[in-house]
């Protein structure tokens, strides 16, 4: 081809692909800065502040804040759709070569089953009526994108319209606007950790689930668990009592379905070995940036779970629950009462018992995988010991 041809095919290819990634960046969702703080679990204090150099980034390249919700109800900018499509093929080949067996690096095995069929069917179906809700444990800061990126077949991993809405800690993938453009382009959306049930950004992520025809998911652990059982309180933030009394859970997964107008769909799912490709030290960092290989990650998908009785238990002693909307409205309700939070209790138990059902299936069935899961949060605790050693020297 000659060197006329090839510059305007260049440019006829690159053009679409810059500007779908510049609207990406514009767009990109704002983090919540109103204390100072990124947030952060108990455990590291009161989280880390915010420099000045961030919030001079916050709004870096354009003349206004964007929320989570602005495209909601009127759709993405078609500039932002290219910048999805764009992002979103990129991370499904990135995890096609990391993730499957052919290559040798990682493998991914998600356990044949109806309710597997089932959700990918529903994952690609879903009604306007409907939104479809996805729980599952959570033991590496590569679960997602890396469990939906092999749990949609083939090339329908790269139809950004059908990829799910997810939450990250706005500290982590929302510090800089290169992350935010990539994280938000990838359908992700910061949370403030320790900021609690009644933060406005959690209301933004429900906005998507008020909206219908959308697939959401959540960690309902709230965070990072390698201790191989889900909830374990690995950093030990919350008691054994107060566990016994509330769950294992976080609360954020019961106010969303306590109160979402749509017929919601949740369906629970339990993967087991991700911890072995990013393990962490005893404090959550990561013990390299290096994704590790020679993983067999195994994924097991459960019946979807119900609580209409839960809500219409709750409804007859204290009236109709107030749901949540697409559109901000000036007085809105989302100050959760001390009753709907007993509700959320019930909720996310359910949750949990569905989640434990998994993961002992899981451990039964997948024998092999559970032992090199072992043999590696064996390693990664000794290595844990030997860094804990050193630091009290």
């Amino acid at each position: 081809m000659s060197h006329k041809k090839i510059v305007p095919a260049l440019t006829l290819t690159l053009t679409p692909i810059l500007a779908g990634l510049a609207g990406a960046l514009y767009y990109r969702p704002t983090f919540d800065v109103t204390d100072g703080y990124w947030g952060g679990p108990k455990h590291f204090g009161k989280g880390k502040p915010v420099t000045s150099q961030q919030l001079q980034d916050r709004n870096w390249l354009r003349n206004e804040t964007y929320n989570i919700s602005d495209h909601v109800e009127d759709g993405d900018p078609q500039v932002l759709k290219a910048g999805r499509a764009v992002i979103v093929a990129v991370i499904a080949t990135v995890i096609e070569l990391g993730m499957q067996k052919r290559y040798g690096y990682n493998s991914f095995n998600p356990v044949p089953s109806k309710e597997y069929d089932d959700l990918m069917s529903k994952a690609f179906n879903i009604k306007d009526t409907e939104t479809l809700l996805t729980v599952s444990n959570h033991c590496s800061t590569l679960d997602d994108p890396i469990l939906f990126g092999c749990l949609m077949p083939g090339l329908k991993s790269w139809n950004y319209e059908h990829l799910r809405w997810s939450l990250c800690s706005q500290e982590i993938c929302f510090k800089n606007p290169f992350l935010a453009a990539f994280f938000g382009g990838g359908k992700v959306l910061p949370i403030k950790r320790g900021a609690g049930l009644d933060q406005p950004m959690l209301l933004d992520f429900c906005r998507r689930a008020a909206q219908g025809g959308q697939w959401i998911h959540l960690f309902p652990e709230g965070k990072i668990f390698q201790s191989g059982s889900l909830g374990a309180e690995y950093y030990r933030a919350r008691s054994d009592e107060r566990a016994r009394e509330i769950g294992r859970l976080k609360w954020g997964a019961g106010k969303v379905v306590a109160h979402c107008p749509k017929k919601l769909l949740v369906v629970p799912f339990h993967h087991l070995a991700m911890e072995g490709i990013n393990p962490q030290r005893e404090d959550g960092e990561l013990r390299t940036h290096v994704p590790q290989g020679g993983n067999d990650v195994s994924l097991r998908v459960g019946k979807y779970i119900g609580f209409d009785d839960l809500i219409e238990e709750h409804e007859r002693k204290h009236g109709k629950l107030w749901k949540y909307k697409v559109k901000p409205e000036e007085g809105e309700r989302w100050k959760s009462s001390e009753e709907e939070k007993k509700l959320y209790t019930k909720i996310v138990l359910r949750i949990e018992g569905a989640l434990k059902l998994l993961e002992e299936e899981s451990k039964r069935d997948d024998s092999e995988i559970v032992v090199e899961g072992r043999r590696r949060l064996r390693l990664i605790k000794e290595e844990n010991d030997r860094d804990r050693k050193v630091a009290q020297k």
